[in-house]
């Protein structure tokens, strides 16, 4: 876009054609990237943990791909591919969630090569509990439109199951989500602070 933006302050004719010549010397067509993780077995998904790395701390995850398999595949592939560096945890609500990953919010944006990744999930509810520490995918009205931004939940939420995706669970850094959830926020529940996302480090347990 930087290019595109810098021909654009070109200088133009009244005909609106450029006054000084932009040459095309070649165009290169290049394979639009597959997610990591599509497709990956069970199996495999229950051997990878996450690591969120904030301003503030770190963050381990692990999965539940028995109940929720697209949604971890999707959240591994965006965190593999690096969609969610540069995002941040935008939405704190004290004593209920705290929120990110919203690639729209992504400094800077998500290059268009990866927008085919980004299609809204199929709801997999289950009987897993939104327990404090649950990783789970925030969506809008539509039970199908979980997509990227994920939350975290600070304390036990009756009022989500079976009503959002879990595919996850902070295993270390609950005191760092706690330090989030203790950030002063707007009246639009976003931190003074902005709490950034740097990187999402994924890794594979080794198979016994």
């Amino acid at each position: 876009m930087a290019v595109v933006e810098k021909i654009s302050t070109l200088p133009a004719d009244t005909r609106q054609l450029a006054t000084e010549r932009v040459a095309i010397r070649r165009v290169s067509i290049r394979p639009i990237p597959e997610p990591a993780y599509r497709g990956a077995p069970v199996e495999r998904l229950q051997r990878c943990r996450a690591v969120i790395v904030t301003d503030v701390g770190e963050i381990e995850l692990s999965f539940h791909p028995d109940t929720a398999p697209e949604h971890v595949r999707q959240f591994l592939s965006l965190a593999a591919a690096g969609l969610y560096n540069g995002t941040d945890f935008h939405r704190v609500v004290p004593g209920f969630v705290i929120q990110g990953g919203f690639l729209s919010g992504r400094q800077p944006p998500v290059e268009e090569t990866y927008s085919s990744w980004l299609q809204p999930l199929r709801a997999e509810f289950s009987d897993r509990p939104h327990d404090r520490g649950i990783l789970s995918m925030a969506r809008a009205t539509d039970p199908d439109s979980a997509m990227d931004s994920f939350f975290i939940c600070l304390a036990r939420q009756t009022s989500l199951d079976g009503k959002y995706t879990v595919f996850g669970t902070v295993t270390r850094g609950l005191d760092v989500v706690d330090r989030i959830a203790a950030m002063p926020c707007d009246d639009q529940e976003r931190p003074l602070q902005r709490v950034a996302i740097r990187e999402i480090r994924v890794s594979e347990e080794k198979q016994p």
